[in-house]
């Protein structure tokens, strides 16, 4: 406290204080002082002898107040009220108006001090809101910086879960391509041995010959043109969106499969429209969209069946039909479908990912997948994707 007092008597405003206060006590007490008549020292500045007083004696009030303190304010307030009594009760010839004037400065300087009280607490609360709001803002970036981050993670988390899945598609397919490519290579290994044993006897014949090579060619391109497909699908690339033609998916889709679907007795209907406009995607993860539905078709017809694959536009956007006539989805496993790790076929291998897999990459193309199915009597799945969308996620 003796600390703060010493620091206020060294300040400048504390000496203009007093200064101030020492004018007030000149002219309150001018005849005492000067002694000269107060009309007189008054005349002679333009201005009435009250108005001086009040004037001098408010300016120390408001003075204190806004360069010292509020308290400071008061103290000044009762230093002008001690200057001014002993005049109105020893000196002043009409008590009345001298008390009167004493308690209207003294209200005006309460009112000084309290508007002064006013716009300290007001500037206090401004700077506490600045303070806050520059805290929050901090908050905020160091939360955007945060939210980005996870964004980020989740993003590479969604390409690994869905090269998990492209795996795990691989596993599914492997034994029925090994099967498919060794029958054109068997065919072909038959056609070389036939050749070989016409040379050996010299019963070559330029037609047969013709024949045999035209047919080991085909069997070849058909062998390389599977695996060509596979090696495609399998190849682990970062996501590129650029204009697709979504028939020209679906049917390398297919391709992939196609096989399969023959062994097991499954008719295929194809309905998709040749005047498909293009759309912006990635091509590789949208095929991994249909070859993960088309698999789950496949599957819902262990006894064979009708797979129908539809595209068509509707309401500027590209939609795709995957249609199975199988054995359907109960009604309370519909809403679970898209979840992680669920599956209603457990003789089937796999962890329940490819729905999952597809919705999030559908998502990701700002579209949506739906599905209406009826037990005994099959599943569609409808994929809608956007012509023109207005930014995709990268």
């Amino acid at each position: 406290m003796l600390r703060r007092c010493l620091k206020i008597t060294t300040s400048l405003h504390f000496w203009v204080v007093v200064a101030l206060f020492t004018a007030c006590v000149i002219l309150h007490y001018p005849q005492q002082i000067l002694a000269i008549s107060s009309p007189s020292l008054f005349s002679f500045l333009g201005l009435s002898r009250h108005a001086v007083e009040r004037i001098f004696l408010l300016l120390p009030i408001g003075y204190a107040s806004f360069f010292i303190s509020n308290r400071a304010g008061l103290v000044s307030l009762a230093l002008a009220a001690v200057i001014m009594l002993p005049r109105v009760f020893f000196v002043s010839e009409y008590l009345p108006d001298a008390l009167f004037e004493t308690i209207e400065v003294i209200i005006i300087g309460g009112l000084i001090i309290l508007w002064f009280v006013y716009y300290r607490n007001e500037r206090k609360q401004r700077q506490q809101i600045l303070s806050n709001l520059e805290e929050s803002n901090k908050q905020l970036q160091s939360h955007s910086k945060a939210l980005e981050r996870s964004h980020q993670q989740l993003k590479e988390s969604q390409e690994q879960v869905i090269q998990a899945e492209k795996l795990t598609s691989l596993g599914q397919l492997a034994a029925s391509i090994a099967h498919e490519v060794n029958n054109p290579l068997s065919g072909t290994l038959v056609y070389t041995q036939l050749l070989a044993r016409k040379v050996e006897k010299g019963e070559v014949d330029k037609e047969v010959t013709l024949d045999y090579l035209s047919k080991m060619e085909s069997e070849l391109i058909r062998s390389t043109k599977l695996i060509q497909n596979l090696l495609n699908f399998a190849r682990e690339s970062p996501p590129e969106f650029q204009p697709v033609n979504l028939n020209f998916v679906v049917n390398h889709a297919f391709d992939l499969i196609s096989h399969s679907i023959e062994e097991k007795k499954i008719r295929v209907f194809n309905e998709l429209d040749p005047s498909l406009p293009e759309l912006t995607a990635d091509t590789n993860q949208l095929q991994q969209v249909c070859l993960n539905l088309i698999i789950n078709a496949i599957q819902a017809m262990p006894q064979g069946g009708r797979l129908t694959l539809r595209t068509y536009v509707h309401n500027s956007q590209i939609k795709l039909e995957v249609q199975d006539t199988g054995v359907g989805i109960p009604p309370e496993n519909i809403s679970k479908l898209f979840t992680p790790f669920f599956s209603t076929k457990p003789e089937v291998k796999g962890v329940g990912l490819g729905l999952a897999v597809a919705y999030g990459i559908v998502q990701r193309h700002k579209g949506k997948i739906e599905v209406r199915s009826k037990e005994g009597e099959g599943t569609t799945f409808t994929v809608s994707l956007p012509l023109h969308p207005d930014s995709v996620e990268t």
